[in-house]
């Protein structure tokens, strides 16, 4: 039932019990805000994707709330024409207009949305931008089917840097162990930001071959240090007790950023090696050190630690205070209250 008389208001509801998909349509460019929102929410529920199009206008000119309707429409429609016209959105420069496009791609979780994704991944026509969507809206959908395209993108050096280190971030996410080997190649990638996220993304995935190429990137003075600091806490992730000595090492490092971070890899890890090169770094002269190592041997809770942790509660960083506190409260010692 098409609309004749411009003027006359549509009646949103009959119009959906009827499925009348061109009288919603119509209803689109009705001159009242509240018809239009309401006949873009009527063509979501129905579904299909013949109101995809007719859909693009209020997803990008309407006020936020009918944007918000028209992109959650769209993305119940499912199927690549829904997604691209999604990711059209999304490459509108108003945040207003990204922000429920974004939120409508986040909720394409069923395979026919799926495999358009894969596919779209695999298009080297997208510019960067949308290459870096498709690559997180992959990853809040988070299926393992996306593990190999996920890994073409990491080892494609041709395209932007965001780009691999979107897909590294999201090989992280997925947490599957097939992107372990072309994780520990990043390592070696010309990018110091893509051997960063290539060392994280091999923290959350946690499998244990990855340890020793850890090992290498937290000693390669060469690196950058983001890299050496984002490989030390990948370590302390994944807790093998190969990494103890590397990690001690570290503590004598020359940037403070790897020393810190190396104490916290060792507190996770546990190891009562560490405890005499842990009270030792309670003296070191930046302050971020001598807290990660408090924290670090409360954790690791070795008793020989508390001697060494009490000169620490006068420390003139409030931080390293408070973690010394914590860390002989967690070795049963008590602290007079006339003490600080």
């Amino acid at each position: 039932m098409l609309l004749s008389d411009a003027t006359r208001a549509p009646d949103i509801q009959e119009l959906e019990e009827n499925r009348d998909v061109d009288g919603l349509i119509e209803a689109l460019v009705y001159e009242d805000i509240a018809a239009r929102a309401c006949a873009a929410e009527a063509l979501g529920r129905i579904g299909g994707t013949r109101a995809v199009e007719p859909l693009i206008v209020p997803l990008l000119n309407e006020p936020v709330h009918v944007r918000k309707l028209a992109a959650d429409a769209v993305g119940g429609m499912r199927g690549t024409l829904a997604f691209h016209t999604l990711v059209t959105a999304l490459m509108n420069e108003e945040r207003e207009i990204q922000a429920p496009a974004d939120e409508a791609l986040e909720t394409i979780r069923n395979i026919q949305a799926f495999v358009p994704l894969i596919i779209a991944l695999k298009d080297n026509t997208w510019d960067n931008r949308t290459r870096v969507t498709i690559i997180a809206t992959l990853e809040s959908i988070g299926d393992a089917s996306s593990i190999e395209p996920l890994i073409s993108a990491i080892k494609n050096n041709v395209w932007d840097v965001r780009t691999r280190i979107a897909a590294a971030h999201a090989l992280g996410t997925i947490g599957d162990a097939r992107a372990v080997g072309p994780l520990i190649t990043a390592l070696q990638d010309g990018e110091w930001n893509v051997r960063t996220a290539a060392a994280a993304a091999l923290g959350e995935i946690g499998n244990k071959a990855a340890v020793e190429p850890l090992v290498a990137a937290l000693s390669a003075d060469s690196f950058n240090v983001g890299t050496r600091v984002a490989a030390g806490e990948a370590l302390g992730k994944i807790q093998d007790p190969r990494a103890v000595g590397p990690l001690v090492t570290a503590l004598a490092d020359i940037v403070a950023g790897v020393r810190s971070t190396a104490a916290e890899a060792l507190g996770r890890i546990g190891d009562r090696e560490a405890a005499g090169p842990l009270m030792h770094a309670l003296t070191d002269e930046k302050s971020m050190v001598r807290g990660a190592a408090a924290r670090a041997l409360g954790m690791i809770g070795d008793e020989r630690a508390v001697e060494p942790l009490i000169p620490a509660l006068q420390d003139e960083e409030q931080d390293v205070r408070n973690a010394a506190a914590e860390a002989l409260r967690k070795l049963g010692w008590q602290l007079d209250l006339g003490e600080e």
